[in-house]
């Protein structure tokens, strides 16, 4: 059974499993970033320093293993250029919450893990007061079909530079149901 948690910090093994993780979502997929451990690590030390949402997946009949995470948080801390491409030529909404990475474990990718992630950013995303949400992800990547299977709208393809890779993106938008 997946379980999901909010993780304010982590070290050690957990940190080194997820960062693991990282790289194999990134790095060897279709994605074709270069990314080290170390470089993965600093990811997610720059996400609890700065207190971005950061949920992990754990596979409780796994003894806890850490399969996927997810980071998330305010338009305002997306990189400086990447906030030009996306504000200004895009027509993100400055304010919008930004899913920043979602990656799961090789063996649980068709388990619906990821959007399991996605709804926890959601829900952060709505606690936090935002009312819309934005990503980008790789064209024809699996990331692809979980953004618009969940209600995303794609605002165009545009290029990106991110772990020494270039490459087309999607830049996607959807509005968060409103509590009633």
């Amino acid at each position: 059974m997946i379980r999901y948690s909010r993780v304010e910090n982590a070290q050690g093994n957990l940190l080194l499993a997820i960062a693991a993780i990282y790289v194999d979502c990134f790095e060897n997929s279709e994605w074709r970033e270069k990314w080290s451990l170390l470089e993965a690590i600093a990811v997610f030390q720059e996400a609890f320093a700065k207190g971005h949402d950061v949920f992990f997946a754990f596979d409780s009949d796994e003894g806890d293993k850490v399969v996927g995470f997810a980071i998330g948080h305010s338009m305002s801390d997306v990189k400086p250029a990447d906030q030009t491409i996306l504000v200004s030529n895009v027509g993100i909404p400055a304010h919008c919450y930004w899913v920043s990475d979602i990656g799961v474990f090789g063996p649980y990718r068709q388990h619906h893990v990821a959007k399991g992630l996605l709804h926890q950013l959601f829900a952060a995303a709505s606690i936090s007061g935002h009312s819309e949400v934005a990503t980008r992800t790789l064209v024809g990547c699996a990331g692809e079909k979980l953004f618009f299977r969940n209600g995303f709208e794609s605002k165009g393809v545009f290029q990106f530079e991110t772990g020494g890779a270039a490459s087309d993106r999607y830049v996607l938008h959807r509005l968060l149901p409103t509590a009633a």
